[in-house]
């Protein structure tokens, strides 16, 4: 799927309050650390200073992250949250 980076960002952000919702469950910590790792690595120029975050992501600038089925259902789940 292709979106905007800055809507990925608030994906992730999500997922990572995902993960700390049911703390009995030790699955869906690890499946969120997968989807994040993943949803990380199709991302484009991340930076690898701090300061490099102030001006990324571009307005306007695109990924395409690609997740499987069951992966993209906990990520809906998360922002449906």
């Amino acid at each position: 799927m292709t979106l905007q980076v800055s809507d990925w960002l608030q994906a992730d952000s999500a997922l990572d309050n995902e993960a700390s919702c049911d703390p009995g469950d030790d699955q869906v910590p690890e499946m969120v650390l997968r989807i994040r790792e993943t949803g990380w690595a199709q991302l484009p120029d991340w930076p690898t200073e701090p300061a490099g975050f102030a001006a990324w992501p571009r307005s306007g600038q695109t990924v395409t992250v690609t997740l499987t089925p069951p992966q993209w259902a906990l990520t809906l789940t998360a922002l449906n949250r």
